[in-house]
């Protein structure tokens, strides 16, 4: 009851006393039926803020156990692209050899190829020469036969080994030509991790925006809380403070279920990627995938994506930093006010 509303009736007066007495009654019955319903509306809203926060909670240790898994996957991966890598040198040097031994073979079946034309020649003037000395003729062209007929094999002998090594030569080209084209899907799919980064980004100077916003909410809040505008000024309402109160436990509930839908977002927006990452990285031993140059592009790329991980956990923690900062101010304001608080949980207490 305000001063004015006191000035406005003849104390002396029985009927008028009584008239205000029963507008006051009814004035708190209102008030009372006002109280339960805020009553319920906050067991309502304690409920709704314990569910929440379990599933929060849930949400958080899904995510810690997604991440061992990650981390656990990316090890893996990790040394079968080092023993991919191994692998290629290893071929890579086989390359090298076989051309070199090609190389001396096909030289060496020049100068074969020569020797037998040359032996040709000898065995020609030979048999030209037979006729003086018939026995002695015939004794050098048998062994010039014979020394023909070891030349032939030793030179089927080193065909077929050359015959070897050039289908071993166009094999080892045909698997150089495939690590090209696995080279080039690699860098293919490095732009598509730059692009799904700079994505990333972006969505990373949202939420620092975001978090802006919601720290100037709650410095708002904290400001009305600690008392910048009189009390006076809000009216002489025995339960004006109460009506206020819920006002800041809707706007506190709203910004923690903001809070929960942006954290859910982001969770589940990194799991995916996570998952894409994984997907999109993983490598089979038979194709040899993710060599080379390839390598240090996946670890830059697992590098990144783990640095935003860990930002998104300090914004977590950065919100249940606030989380406990509005729970202090309710306390504080409700023990820089313990008259009308005691009032209101007596009243409360009645009620019930």
């Amino acid at each position: 009851m305000s001063s004015k509303d006191s000035a406005e009736f003849d104390e002396s007066n029985p009927e008028e006393i009584k008239e205000e007495f029963k507008r006051l009654k009814a004035l708190l019955k209102s008030e009372a039926s006002k109280n339960t319903k805020l009553a319920t509306d906050l067991e309502q809203f304690r409920a709704l803020y314990e569910r929440e926060h379990r599933k929060y909670q849930q949400v958080s240790r899904d995510y810690e156990v997604e991440m061992e898994k990650r981390d656990r996957q990316l090890e893996k991966r990790e040394q079968e692209i080092f023993e991919l890598e191994e692998h290629r040198q290893r071929l890579l040097t086989n390359n090298e050899n076989v051309k070199s031994e090609v190389t001396a073979l096909n030289q060496q079946n020049r100068s074969l190829t020569e020797k037998l034309c040359t032996v040709q020649k000898q065995l020609l003037e030979e048999r030209n020469k037979s006729l003086p000395n018939p026995v002695g003729n015939e004794t050098a062209l048998f062994e010039a036969e014979n020394k023909v007929e070891e030349l032939k094999a030793t030179i089927a002998s080193m065909k077929a080994e050359v015959s070897r090594l050039l289908t071993t030569n166009f094999d080892l080209d045909d698997r150089a030509k495939q690590l090209e084209a696995e080279l080039t899907k690699a860098a293919t799919d490095q732009e598509s991790m730059r692009a799904l980064i700079k994505c990333q980004q972006t969505d990373l100077e949202n939420s620092r925006e975001k978090i802006q916003e919601l720290e100037v909410e709650v410095h708002q809040l904290n400001s009305q809380i600690a008392g910048d505008m009189p009390v006076a000024a809000k009216g002489n309402s025995l339960f004006a403070e109460v009506i206020d109160g819920k006002d800041r436990v809707e706007k506190d509930l709203a910004l923690l279920h903001k809070k929960h839908a942006q954290l859910q977002k982001d969770y589940n927006r990194v799991s995916k990627i996570a998952y894409t990452n994984s997907m999109s990285n993983s490598i089979s031993r038979d194709g040899y995938k993710l060599q080379g140059p390839t390598l240090s592009v996946f670890k830059m790329v697992n590098s990144e994506l783990s640095i935003r991980l860990e930002e998104k956990m300090r914004l977590i923690e950065k919100c249940h930093v606030l989380e406990d900062a509005e729970r202090k101010n309710v306390i504080k304001f409700a023990k820089e006010n313990p008259a009308d608080f005691n009032i209101f949980q007596e009243h409360l207490n009645s009620m019930v």
